[in-house]
């Protein structure tokens, strides 16, 4: 085993054992991980009782990993900021490492609301289908949020508020934060505050106190020179200190009361830190982006262009004209009660953009190449797995090959030899037949869409799956499973020392071959606990995973005490005996 990748392909019926002449590398066990669990955020209630509307549906993280935003399906995004990015991990009395990763909450908003396609006669949700995070260009940060219509282009300011009046300090760091947000003024950059929030009282020429500070202080710049968002939107801010002195003025006018922020004519002194002001405005709106449902909405190296998929279409998009697109692919035929596939995932190849893979209901995975045809009416591949099922999520991990998950396996697939998929992963292995059966017959299934994450050195596949499990895979025929739940730092781990023994980890060893994943009942099976959306993030061993009301947040740590083992001295270890299949090589 230790010169060639063996792998198992689960058919929920019997172990097929394939050896792969292609991959002579080592197995590369999970035993170098150790997740922990760091945080959770979102209530300590019964996941059942949360309303339908704060169910999450999408979650991203920001491109240095300090921001995370996630959306949920009642039109909101709630941003989570790293107080301490870059931190070591920290020992524990034990001897162990453990992460010292820790998110705070920043800012939450509404980004889109329900609304009524008359022309169609369908109800629009707000549901948040897709977050995308743009490459900082400044010290602002940019992001796409689309639901099933249209596609939003947001900025976020985040600026210490901190401002000289010659030797008096004053700051817009916590104006109106509490104020519900009525106007386009309230959503931008607060460009007046309080005078008597001055530490001294500002001085004339003459050097006496000013009883009319307003004499003294500049014209307000042009309007051209101030952020003004493209559309009113209501923000909900962190409670913070009241200004001192906010909450007395009444019957007082303005201009008694607000000083400019603008003192251009005055010298700057040094300041002192106060709390940062965030604000969150519209710059683009891609209206009416999709005639249909809007499911994935992937965005290009650079940022400079992005792609949306729905069910039957795949437009390219520029990020600086929202009046501009391409539509690189059309499955609508010329009556539209002849459709019979759909389009449920896609991807696009985030290091040449020139590659673009999407998943249909049919099981197959499509590729195609704009470089070659404008409108890819033909396409380049068709890869498929025997007896396919529904894609639910399809996802690059190298620029030759790509991930594919359906209800029951994870599919890898190499480009270069797309007659098969070079390795399939079964997710729901403790599951017995006639479960499988049911849910591949059941028409509920459609809707469930488990997404995919792949990590930053594009080796460990993380997905999710019922009753709040998710699965880690590697692409070398090893994985791991556990339980996301807000107990699961407390439960008992195991004795033996097997990869991803933290958090309750149970392996799962080469497809399901050997399973200790005693925590998901199999004959118990809850559609709405389930993990259906997770993110890695793109600098750090971090792992966010989104259930219907909480975000966990989980870490891995390098453990230099765990040695690299074969998978037979593993099987050993545990007292497992693999079963004796006949063997079929690969072509």
């Amino acid at each position: 085993v230790a010169h060639s990748a063996v792998q198992y392909a689960f058919n929920h019926d019997a172990f097929k054992i394939i050896t792969s002449s292609k991959m002579t590398h080592a197995p590369y066990l999970l035993d170098h991980l150790d997740y922990r669990y760091c945080q959770v955020f979102g209530d300590c209630c019964d996941p059942l009782s949360i309303p339908r509307t704060d169910y999450i549906s999408s979650l991203a993280f920001s491109n240095s990993g300090d921001h995370i935003a996630v959306g949920d399906c009642g039109g909101r995004i709630v941003i989570f900021r790293c107080v301490n990015p870059g931190a070591s991990p920290k020992r524990t009395r034990t001897g162990t490492l453990h992460p010292s990763i820790e998110y705070d909450f920043m800012l939450e908003f509404q980004s889109h609301v329900a609304e009524y396609d008359y022309m169609r006669s369908l109800d629009v949700q707000a549901r948040i289908t897709s977050i995308n995070f743009l490459t900082p260009l400044s010290q602002h940060m940019y992001f796409l949020s689309a639901n099933d219509k249209d596609i939003k282009l947001w900025r976020i300011r985040d600026t210490v508020g901190t401002a000289s009046l010659g030797s008096d300090t004053y700051t817009w760091g916590s104006f109106n934060k509490d104020k519900d947000i009525t106007s386009v003024d309230d959503l931008v950059f607060p460009t007046k505050v309080p005078k008597t929030h001055l530490a001294h009282p500002p001085t004339l020429a003459g050097g006496s106190p000013s009883s009319s500070v307003s004499e003294s202080v500049p014209e307000r710049p042009p309007a051209r020179y101030i952020d003004r968002p493209v559309e009113e939107e209501s923000v909900s801010r962190a409670p913070t200190k009241p200004i001192p002195g906010l909450e007395t003025r009444t019957g007082a006018h303005a201009d008694d009361l607000f000083l400019d922020r603008y003192p251009d004519n005055i010298a700057a002194s040094p300041t002192e830190p106060v709390t940062s002001t965030v604000s969150i405005a519209v710059r683009k709106n891609f209206t009416h982006a999709s005639n249909y449902h809007i499911n994935s909405v992937c965005m290009g190296p650079g940022s400079e262009q992005f792609i949306s998929s729905d069910d039957l279409t795949i437009t390219q998009w520029w990020v600086e004209d929202n009046t501009v697109a391409h539509m690189l692919v059309d499955l609508r035929p010329h009556n539209l009660s002849d459709i019979v596939e759909t389009i449920c995932s896609a991807d696009l190849d985030p290091t040449t953009s020139s590659l673009i893979a999407f998943g249909t209901n049919y099981g197959k995975v499509k590729l195609i190449d704009p470089r070659m045809n404008a409108i890819c009416d033909t396409f380049r591949l068709v890869m498929a797995k025997p007896n396919p099922l529904q894609i639910e999520s399809v996802k690059f991990i190298s620029p030759t090959t790509v991930a594919a998950r359906d209800l029951l396996d994870l599919c890898i697939y190499d480009i270069r030899n797309p007659g098969q998929p070079l390795s399939i992963y079964a997710i729901n292995v403790n599951f017995p037949s006639e479960l499988v059966q049911s849910l591949y017959c059941d028409p509920l299934t459609l809707y469930d869409s488990f997404n995919m994450a792949i990590d930053r050195k594009s080796q460990f596949i993380a997905t999710g799956s019922y009753n709040s499990s998710i699965q880690i895979y590697n692409l070398h025929g090893t994985a791991m499973s556990f339980k996301v739940t807000r107990d699961a730092i407390k439960q008992k781990r195991p004795k033996v020392r097997y990869p991803g023994y933290s958090v309750a980890a149970r392996p799962l060893l080469n497809n399901g071959c050997y399973d200790l994943n005693s925590f998901v009942p199999a004959t118990n099976l809850n559609r709405i606990l389930g993990v259906r959306h997770l993110a890695y993030h793109p600098c750090d061993n971090v792992l966010a995973v989104a259930t219907i009301g909480h975000l966990f947040i989980y870490a891995s740590v390098e453990d230099p005490d765990a040695g690299f083992r074969d998978f037979s001295e593993f099987c050993k270890e545990c007292g497992v005996t693999t079963p004796a299949k006949s063997q079929v090589n690969l072509p």
